[in-house]
């Protein structure tokens, strides 16, 4: 986005988005399809017109490549900004490219007034470049995260994951409890580490128990 661009702020205030608003209108448009292992780019000028269209792979060296040979004043326009996208922004950034996010809902709106059906990387592309382009009021900023926001947003995903891990798991043991022994499940508190060691060493006696009695057989 242009550096010259007003100042925005988005309005969910648990983010740190304070980004540039675009002010004019970009010398060319790079649409990239992000994907895990690579990407699909389709750089597109002001005219409209396909300059290159090629997949590239999510790797530092590739994407450097790829944004050194974009025009000045290209803006780099991604459908995920996070996770697997995170590198393409950071590299594009990095070569003075400004960034933007077509969210998925506009654009899986806009794919329908574009030419074919099939849902292929490179029609991906070629629909959030053009797009980009012709709705410019469609793209949202991407947030600007200095290195200790990113780890501490990374460890608090982390952590929200566990917690739920821990949770599911710890539903499944009492769904088994319910099952075999009622009384024992309302006397088992799962909170408490040692009630989680004693079902842990009564299990594995009943494991060796039962893999013994089969080999008697």
């Amino acid at each position: 986005m242009s550096a010259e661009g007003e100042a925005i702020r988005s309005n969910d205030y648990r983010k740190d988005t304070t980004v540039k608003a675009p002010s004019t209108r970009p010398a060319a448009v790079l649409g990239l399809d992000v994907g895990k292992s690579s990407h699909w780019a389709c750089l597109i000028d002001r005219d409209g017109e396909v300059l290159d269209s090629a997949p590239v792979r999510n790797r530092e060296a590739e994407l450097d490549a790829l944004f050194a040979s974009a025009p000045a004043g290209t803006l780099v326009v991604v459908d995920q900004f996070r996770n697997i996208g995170s590198l393409a922004v950071r590299r594009a950034r990095a070569a003075g490219l400004g960034v933007a996010y077509l969210p998925g809902l506009a654009a899986s709106r806009a794919a329908g007034l574009f030419a074919g059906e099939a849902k292929t990387d490179e029609r991906d592309a070629a629909v959030i470049a053009r797009t980009a382009l012709g709705v410019p009021d469609s793209l949202s900023g991407v947030p600007g995260r200095g290195e200790a926001l990113e780890a501490a947003r990374a460890l608090s995903s982390q952590r929200d994951h566990v917690v739920a891990c821990a949770t599911r798991d710890k539903n499944r043991l009492r769904a088994v409890l319910l099952e075999s022994c009622p009384a024992l499940e309302a006397a088992v508190d799962l909170s408490d580490r040692r009630w989680l060691e004693l079902l842990v060493s009564a299990n594995l006696k009943l494991t060796t128990f039962a893999n013994a009695s089969r080999r008697m057989r």
